[in-house]
């Protein structure tokens, strides 16, 4: 067990046709550029929770907190939707793509991980549940005018999955990006 606190999250996977048309229609029309850090196929992901540092002596009673929210809820649809921008459209430094959840799954899922998480110090979520999935990060003015550009032109494909499980990643910050490794699925 690593001695160090965990940077981790507990994610929804897109279904492999849901990837595969990330990668066609989404990914492959980015430019190539050093100034945003694209994400790669394999790093697609919609977080619903991230630990910023989680003690390792805790990682099973967390596991077991998520596995038990997990199963406290019921399957669930989502949809991808639109291309956006955080912190907003006018300065963007994160491109993402919406995922539509119109049963709600996502929230609640976080609403029963949030009251099962707390007596192991996780806070609860304060900020409004938005799920996306990450495309790229700017590394600074010239990466926010390429975002700006996809945020008018990108499209994004009209797909939809049934999420059934969630993963636990442990994600590892390097020196090109960060890595990710799976802890659980539940």
């Amino acid at each position: 067990m690593p001695d160090r606190p965990l940077r981790c999250f507990v994610a929804l996977e897109p279904d492999e046709s849901a990837r595969a048309a990330i990668v066609a229609e989404v990914l492959s029309r980015l430019p190539a550029t050093r100034a945003v850090r694209w994400c790669d196929a394999h790093q697609l992901h919609v977080t619903l929770k991230f630990i910023a540092a989680l003690d390792p002596l805790r990682l099973d009673d967390v596991r077991a907190a998520m596995a038990a929210a997990t199963a406290a809820i019921a399957p669930f649809e989502v949809e991808l939707s639109s291309v956006g921008a955080f912190p907003d459209s006018r300065r963007p430094r994160v491109l993402w793509i919406g995922v539509h959840d119109p049963a709600g799954g996502c929230a609640a899922w976080l609403s029963a991980a949030d009251s099962l998480l707390r007596p192991y110090g996780v806070e609860p979520e304060e900020r409004p549940v938005r799920p996306h999935i990450t495309l790229g990060r700017s590394k600074g003015p010239e990466g926010g005018g390429i975002l700006c550009g996809l945020l008018r032109t990108l499209q994004v494909p009209r797909r939809s999955w049934r999420v059934e499980r969630l993963t636990f990643f442990e994600s590892r910050l390097g020196p090109i990006g960060s890595e990710y490794r799976v802890i659980d699925r539940f």
